[in-house]
């Protein structure tokens, strides 16, 4: 696929929106959940073509393997120094989360460069009395990842290395 779409696929959807990813469909097959806890922190490279202007809101979705009901935050982090913080409540099943990002750093012909992490409300002082604090399934979501796409743009913090296959996630960008 890297000689197919070098800079992955950009489908126009309409309203000034485009959507941006490395994946494809889950129908397809080659996504395979791993534990977040193994590979992560992901760092993710989204390009941004030459022809596409600045943005004026950016989000990225990307789907959760649960398998206990609780609470969750998913930790994304941007090239530029910016973090957000998305707070969840989930129950057990795969779930597409939204992080929207800070607007105004999405410039034409550029890499965007995010970091994603999720943690457990073990991991971040919370607690459930439905799972007990430390249960591997209530602190190990899952990340998806596409095995048939390889474009070099997944680095996996655990070790540092470049993941085989492309994480499963989508950056959404409204054009100014």
């Amino acid at each position: 696929m890297r000689w197919v779409r070098p800079n992955g696929v950009r489908v126009p959807v309409g309203g000034g929106e485009t959507l941006f990813k490395d994946h494809g469909p889950m129908s397809f097959g080659g996504w395979t959940p791993v534990p977040a806890a193994v590979v992560q922190p992901v760092r993710k490279t989204f390009v941004i073509p030459d022809d596409f202007t600045a943005a004026r809101q950016m989000r990225l979705r990307l789907p959760l393997g649960i398998r206990a009901a609780g609470a969750y935050v998913v930790v994304v982090s941007t090239d530029v120094g910016e973090t957000v913080r998305v707070p969840l409540r989930l129950a057990s099943g795969v779930h597409w989360v939204e992080a929207a990002l800070p607007d105004g750093y999405a410039t034409s012909g550029r890499e965007l460069t995010v970091t994603v992490s999720v943690q457990g409300a073990s991991q971040t002082g919370g607690s459930d009395a439905a799972v007990p604090t430390g249960s591997t399934a209530y602190t190990d979501p899952y990340l998806y990842f596409d095995g048939q796409r390889d474009y070099g743009r997944t680095v996996l913090s655990a070790p540092l290395r470049t993941a085989a296959g492309e994480l499963v996630i989508e950056l959404w960008v409204v054009r100014q």
